[in-house]
Formats: structure tokens, C-alpha cells, sequence
């Protein structure tokens, strides 16, 4: 979440359009989701450049060949999310937060990514994590109700780096402040 309030902190006409957005389907439970695509595009941004888990790891259960590499069965292997979210072969501008990125084209693929999988900060399939549905509702309401009231502002006055660890964070607090609209 605090990614979340970092990229917009710095993108005002985001803001603005969450905002706008938001206020469209006020009382529509229903068809919420379906009609804030750019407040479920800065999520993805968020999570695409700043992945909770920056690593995903699986033991094979039999060989493959990934690229051009053979691996073994019972071979652990390690896929960085940070990586795979910042290639350029998946994402034109990869370092630029861009939510219209996920928006649709009338082929009904997304406007900058080539491979939607490319990106995967809760996993995918079978063992992809549980509590995803619950974790971007939880973000959704959360965005929702902060835009619609208020304009967020960052207050570090240095540039906020990723960290990884175990699960990534921030190398500082994040101060933000919220101004009335």
C-alpha cells in the first residue's frame, strides 16, 4: 500500500482521475471494480515496480527446459519479480509508473504489456497467494475512500529506494500528508 501512495503522491492528474472515478460509481458495489480501471491500474503499477515478495521460487517436480536451459527434476528455481515486472520485453517504459499501461484495447489486450504474466506479485495458477482477492479489495477501498476526499502529498525530502529482504520495503518511512479536496 505505502507504493501505492508513493506513485500517486507524485502523479497529481492520477489523482484527480481516481477521483473522478470513484465519485462515477459511489453506492454501486456491484460494478465497482469493474469501472475504476485506473485506481486498479496504479495498484498494479505498484505492485509490477515494487513486488511485496521479490522472489517466487518452486522445486521442479520434473525436468524442463526454460530457454534454452535444462533443468533437472527436483530443481529449486528462483524467478524475480522485480526483474520479470521491469523487462522491457514485457513493458514498454518499464520504469515509468503508467496505470493506463492495464487498460484495454479493442483486442482485448492490455495497452503496455505484451504478457500480462510478466507481472506476478501474488503468484500464479494452484499456488498463486490466497489472500489476493482479499489483499486488492482491502487496496481498493482503501485508494478509494483517501481519493475521493483527499489529495496525498509525499513529505520525504529524499528519493525513497526498494529494499529487498525477505519481503521488500521501503528504505525509510513514508510521510505523506492528506489535504482536503
Amino acid at each position: 500500500m505505502q507504493w501505492v501512495f508513493y506513485l500517486i503522491s507524485q502523479k497529481l492528474e492520477i489523482q484527480e482521475k481516481i477521483a473522478q472515478e470513484v465519485k462515477q460509481v459511489r453506492g454501486c458495489i456491484h460494478s465497482f471494480t469493474s469501472q475504476i480501471p485506473t485506481l486498479k491500474g496504479a495498484v498494479k503499477e505498484a505492485l509490477r515496480l515494487y513486488p511485496v515478495a521479490p522472489f517466487i521460487t518452486r522445486v521442479l517436480p520434473h525436468e524442463a527446459i526454460i530457454g534454452n536451459f535444462h533443468i533437472p527434476a527436483e530443481t529449486l528455481v528462483f524467478m524475480s519479480t522485480y526483474t520479470s515486472g521491469r523487462d522491457e520485453r514485457f513493458f514498454s517504459q518499464p520504469t515509468r509508473f503508467w496505470p493506463e499501461r492495464w487498460g484495454r484495447r479493442d483486442s482485448n489486450k492490455q495497452v503496455g504489456v505484451s504478457h500480462p504474466l510478466a507481472s506476478m506479485p501474488f503468484g500464479h495458477s494452484t499456488r498463486n497467494c490466497v489472500g489476493k482477492h482479499l489483499a486488492l479489495t482491502q487496496m481498493y477501498l482503501l485508494l478509494s475512500k483517501v481519493l475521493e476526499s483527499h489529495r496525498v502529498t509525499c513529505d520525504n525530502h529524499e528519493y525513497i529506494q526498494y529494499k529487498m529482504r525477505l519481503l521488500a520495503t521501503m528504505n525509510e518511512p513514508l510521510q505523506v500528508t492528506l489535504t482536503g479536496r
